[in-house]
């Protein structure tokens, strides 16, 4: 589309350039800004946003990533990974080499900062970016025991460090604008907005950050939590903005181009959609002959005409169909070629795919230069520029690909994807990616090396965390190989169906990791049926692996235990250590839950003993952190002290944060129940900088409220008051619910500690009001509780029973033993307060006949310390002392400090009424 400058927008863009204005003089107050336009396709969006960069560039510098204008669907993290291509000057069709020496090359040069290496560390991003961008490095791509999060973690932090090392390029004096620019949300894959929401989270190492973004729908619905976030609706022109672009079309096409009544017509009828316009103009304006293309002009200007119709009938998409009618079929096969090949389109692939679909590569160049001459090409594409061959827009895509018959498009993508697997292994181009994807979308011609290409593609997704790609890639190489096994002379059966049963496997693992639990356990079962049918060993001990984390995840100890139970069996039949090391690790862990601390012991140590296979740096680690707190809950401190010490070592070397975290904390508890507070603290503070160093936002936030309740038990609210605001503003940017309660609940906690007795009641009600929304019930009707609890203190003896009576039918619903026994108790001593003792003796009787059933010893002490008041008011001092001995005595084995405390002020007043008396 030609520039025709930006019309009838000047209202939108001093709205948006005001704002970044009020951002950046505002400083390091305000860290990020995201600002976010929507509105229909083509009205406009990408061409403001061109705009407003323009006019920033003219007083601030800045440093753009933005996405490419063409599809990329196909890879993980595709709209990064295109912003990365984009940013390093790399093309996804490039060779190997060529990649390698632009990333290297650019890596290096910001490795010369000599930036500390938790900053920035090339080795760490080669890898990372070697996945994203095709190029294959001999390193590993994550270190250090397996959990969920880490290969997307991996991904977030080595894009946040590349920025970082930008930005420390340019030096403080002069901040350069640091903008994210992602065009077209609504198409953008999932795991490239969860980085955007992760870069503003992470906002103070990019200070200043600015991320531009438009989309055809609102989504100020799904980040709204964000306060950085600013949405603007973009409306369509007015008829003068649109006589505007009129003008200037005519003026760049030449005079005469449409009649002035027509002009009229096309102004009147179109809706304000500057896009729409352009592509009716086009459209009205071609010569031609052919009587369909005439009747399909007549019937659009009818649709003109009929204003009042015309919003229905007319539309953008069909427009550009329209346009794309009267294309001769040379031109549109090779717009169809370079719509399939999408950000791998070159000339050299290109022509290589036109002449795999006998449409010849003659006279290629000459076609190209007509098809950007009629606009249906950027004027980048062909020869020139950076040698890629793009659509005029984006939407363009969209079109040509539904316009294609169903069996034509799969002919092109399996052709493509065989384009694509001779170069990869003529030229070692990795293009594992995209030829995944096409496989998944064409028919089952049967390939040799198709199911190979489909696993190693799915399992590199899974690394990253992409789990419905690796879930695509998966179920077609399951697809491709049963049609194999069905095939007369096909493979081995035993050595194909062993391959069936493993990819059954991985399949469930990423349904599992997509959260389709019960698709995962359907996949897995049936995996496992057939390899316990087919005597196929390591099939049959990954699947019971998987269908025990299930189990556990279930909360179904016993099943998860048959299914470990069945794979260490299984793995007993087999020569590979790894298989049984991690059975045993796995059923450990479940001994752990179940506090059957020898079996653990006994589990964990048969495994370091005897694991020998891949990974075993990593089970070791794992192991020692089993170990350690086998002998933590079992009073060895010493030896604990010794094997965590041995885990923080190895996670270190294994560059496992997450692990080293585990062991620091472990070792700051061990030394806090030992009384060494200075010690503890030490090792408290270390963990929470490893945590924010790898950018894991809630980890960090628990960690923080941690940190801040070990103050609290010290009695230094002030300090803890401190750390419970910074887990709570950390819990407001990853719009975690539940936290936020948390550390509400943990402010008003500390809040009536220093007898600041409004505000604490002030951050109850709120964390109640984050309970309800989270639909946490149990919270729920623990803080409905604690709140009673306040207001009975206060002697708001109303109040309190409201809240009570509230809380307790939601307890016992839910089975919360513990706030239902306290209901009933302060609800007796509720009663006996406003004068009615039977009641209140009822009520008592009550919630101790429930404690004694559930093991609830504190409030076993509380219904007999609230028998003494009783006795108090009945003025029998005497009976009231044999009551808070008794409490005394239920109570001092809990090593609840405040409860005995309580207690005791009871026994004084018991001793100080019985003087009185006297």
């Amino acid at each position: 589309m030609r520039d025709l400058g930006l019309i009838g927008r000047d209202k939108e863009l001093k709205a948006l350039t005001d704002r970044i204005g009020e951002f950046l003089d505002a400083g390091r107050k305000r860290q990020a800004l995201w600002l976010h336009v929507f509105g229909e396709d083509g009205i406009g969006k990408t061409r403001l946003i061109e705009e407003l960069l323009f006019s920033i560039r003219s007083t601030q510098g800045l440093h753009c990533l933005k996405v490419r204008d063409f599809p990329v669907s196909q890879l993980p993290y595709g709209a990064v990974s295109s912003a990365l291509c984009n940013e390093l000057g790399i093309q996804f069709w490039e060779s190997e080499y060529s990649k390698k020496e632009k990333l290297e090359s650019r890596l290096a040069a910001l490795g010369a900062l000599k930036l500390p290496a938790s900053i920035f560390d090339p080795k760490t991003l080669l890898p990372v970016f070697g996945q994203l961008l095709g190029i294959n490095y001999p390193l590993e791509f994550a270190t250090g025991i397996p959990r969920r999060g880490k290969g997307k973690l991996l991904v977030f932090n080595a894009v946040l460090r590349y920025l970082q090392a930008l930005r420390a390029g340019v030096g403080e004096s002069h901040p350069e604008l640091t903008v994210i620019w992602f065009d077209d949300l609504d198409r953008t894959d999932r795991l490239s907005l969860e980085l955007l929401v992760h870069l503003v989270q992470k906002k103070e190492s990019l200070w200043p950050l600015l991320i531009l973004s438009s989309s055809v729908s609102s989504f100020s619905g799904r980040l709204d939590y964000l306060e950085e976030f600013h949405e603007f609706s973009l409306g369509r022109l007015s008829r003068l903005s649109q006589k505007k672009i009129m003008a200037n079309l005519e003026l760049v096409s030449g005079a005469g181009a449409l009649p002035s009544q027509l002009q009229k017509t096309l102004i009147e009828g179109t809706p304000g959609n500057p896009r729409l316009l352009l592509e009716i103009y086009h459209l009205l304006s071609e010569k031609t002959g052919d009587p369909g293309v005439r009747e399909r002009k007549k019937s659009i200007l009818a649709a003109l005409e009929s204003k009042s119709r015309a919003l229905e009938l007319i539309d953008l998409l069909r427009v550009m169909r329209e346009r794309l009618r009267p294309l001769d079929p040379r031109r549109r096969s090779v717009l169809q070629a370079v719509a399939v090949l999408g950000p791998y389109c070159c000339l050299e692939l290109l022509s290589g795919l036109l002449a795999r679909t006998g449409s010849g590569a003659e006279n290629l160049l000459e076609t190209l230069e007509s098809l950007v001459a009629d606009e249906y090409l950027q004027s980048a594409g062909g020869s020139s520029g950076d040698g890629s061959i793009r659509l005029s827009c984006g939407l363009a895509y969209e079109v040509l690909l539904e316009g294609l018959p169903g069996d034509r498009l799969t002919t092109l993508r399996q052709q493509c994807a065989e384009l694509f697997h001779s170069l990869s292994e003529e030229d070692g181009r990795d293009l594992d990616f995209a030829s995944a994807g096409l496989l998944a979308e064409s028919y089952f011609l049967k390939l040799d090396w198709a199911v190979g290409l489909l696993e190693s593609s799915g399992d590199r997704l899974m690394l990253l965390e992409d789990y419905p790609g690796a879930l695509r890639a998966y179920d077609e190489a399951i697809a491709r190989l049963s049609l194999e096994l069905a095939e007369p002379g096909g493979e081995p059966l035993t050595e194909s169906l062993g391959r069936l049963i493993l990819l059954q496997v991985k399949s469930g693992k990423a349904r599992l990791g997509a959260g389709l639990s019960k698709e995962a356990f359907g996949v897995l079962g049936s995996a496992l049926q057939l390899a316990r049918g087919g005597a196929i060993t390591p099939a049959r001990v990954e699947a019971c692996l998987e269908l025990g984390e299930i189990m556990l995840l279930r909360g179904d100890w016993s099943g998860a235990e048959r299914f470990f139970e069945e794979g260490r069996e299984a793995a007993q039949q087999s020569t590979a250590s790894e298989l049984m090391a991690r059975c045993l690790i796995a059923e450990a862990t479940l001994k752990l839950k179940r506090e059957d601390y020898p079996a653990a012991r006994r589990l964990f140590e048969e495994a370091l003993e005897g694991d020998s296979g891949a990974g075993a740096a990593d089970r070791k680690l794992e192991i020692l952190l089993g170990l350690g707190l086998v002998s933590q809950q079992t009073g060895q401190y010493k030896l604990a002290l010794e094997q965590y010490g041995q885990a923080l070592s190895l996670a270190r070397e294994r560059q496992d944060d997450s692990a080293a975290v585990t062991s620091l904390s472990n070792l700051g508890r061990i030394k806090f129940e030992q009384e060494q507070v200075e010690e503890a603290l030490e090792l408290f503070h270390q963990a929470l900088e490893s945590l924010r160093g790898s950018g894991d936002l809630q980890q960090t936030g628990n960690w923080l409220g941690y940190i801040g309740t070990v103050y609290f038990a010290m009695a230094e609210y002030e300090t803890a008051i401190d750390y419970y605001r910074q887990a709570l503003s950390l819990a407001r940017r990853t719009g975690s619910l539940r936290n936020q309660g948390i550390w509400l609940a943990n402010l008003g906690n500390a809040h009536y500690e220093i007898k600041e007795i409004a505000k604490a009641l002030e951050f109850y009600l709120r964390a109640l009001e984050f309970a309800r929304e989270d639909q946490d019930y149990s919270y729920v009707s623990t803080l409905l509780s604690t709140i009673g609890v306040y207001y009975y203190n206060l002697r708001q003896y109303d109040m309190a029973q409201r809240y009570f009576n509230e809380s307790l039918p939601l307890a016992r619903e839910i089975g919360n033993y513990p706030i239902v026994a306290q209901n009933i108790l302060y609800r007796g001593e509720i009663a006996g307060c406003l004068g009615d003792e039977p009641a209140a003796a009822l009520a008592l009787n009550e919630g101790e006949a429930l404690s004694a059933e559930y093991g609830l010893d504190e409030h076993r002490a509380v219904a007999e310390l609230f028998r003494a008041h009783a006795s108090l008011r009945q003025n029998q001092p005497d009976q009231a002392r044999g009551h808070c001995r008794k409490a005394l005595e239920i109570a001092a084995p809990t090593g609840n400090r405040k409860l005995s405390a309580e207690i005791e002020r009871a026994l004084s007043a018991c001793k100080g009424r019985k003087k009185g008396r006297k």
